[in-house]
């Protein structure tokens, strides 16, 4: 479709209101941002908050890196003489990435995530080049940045993260809840890393679907699977914590009866030690 000419007064005022304010909000945020690889000297879960990049399975398992292995994170990145970064994960894979752009940064991550510093930014841009190197929808894309909102599954992340073999579970009907059981036993035993994949809507309040969370823990005794949404935000229900109301959370942290995680999710994704 051909479009007749367009002044710069004209193309100015296209959509100002909404242009203007997310200008301002991008401006803030950039003005927020730590210009240096780690903020606090290592990297900090407690400001981890996913921007409006699709790349909540890769975030979820950074986060929870960064929660518990975060010097997999500092060992992982390399400063190179030219400014810019040499990434290598646990499994090999590995990638050089400029510096991100501001407009990288804006768009991609979070206020919170920007204020610990460009190590988040950079592990997604080195992975969106991983990711386009492999083909599929990826490959298309020339922007590593945008390359990582190609939707994916726990199980690569977990295996990039720890350089170790994900051994993998379904749940919902096909759950064989007995393994399932010994697997998030022995990952709380273990400190195993884990993630799992939620995607139909499920018949509970405040749990999103089509989406990755990382697995933060299991009580055995209680029954009970502590999950961290990557969105990093809180919700306090009125009325008990639960399916009817919703799950209490804070910065993500939620707890969810096991059978209640094994009906309304869908694949588990835990290093094998």
């Amino acid at each position: 479709m051909r479009h007749g000419p367009v002044s710069r007064d004209a193309a100015i005022g296209l959509g100002e209101e909404k242009v203007l304010g997310n200008y301002r909000t991008y401006v803030a945020k950039l003005r927020g941002a730590r210009r240096v690889l780690f903020a606090p000297g290592a990297p900090s879960f407690a400001k981890l908050q996913q921007g409006p990049a699709g790349d909540c399975h890769f975030f979820s398992g950074a986060g929870w890196i960064a929660r518990y292995r975060p010097e997999v994170i500092t060992k992982a990145i390399a400063v190179l003489p030219d400014g810019r970064y040499q990434v290598t994960f646990p499994d090999g894979d590995s990638a050089v990435v400029s510096p991100p752009t501001d407009a990288e940064l804006a768009v991609n991550d979070s206020a919170s995530t920007l204020q610990d510093g460009l190590w988040m930014p950079v592990l997604e841009k080195a992975t969106g080049v991983i990711m386009a190197r492999r083909g599929g929808r990826s490959a298309a894309i020339p922007d590593p940045t945008v390359a990582i909102d190609v939707p994916g599954g726990p199980k690569p992340v977990v295996e990039r993260f720890t350089g170790r073999r994900a051994g993998t579970h379904h749940l919902g009907e096909r759950a064989h809840r007995g393994k399932v059981r010994a697997a998030l036993t022995r990952m709380h035993e273990r400190r195993l890393m884990a993630e799992v994949l939620i995607l139909h809507r499920p018949p509970a309040r405040s749990i999103p679907w089509d989406h990755v969370y990382a697995v933060l823990d299991f009580d055995p005794g209680a029954g009970v699977v502590v999950l961290w949404n990557p969105w990093g935000t809180d919700f306090h229900p009125q009325g008990a914590s639960g399916p009817q109301n919703g799950y209490d959370r804070v910065h993500g942290v939620f707890r969810i009866p096991f059978d209640q995680f094994v009906d309304f999710f869908t694949f588990l994704a835990i290093e094998e030690s």
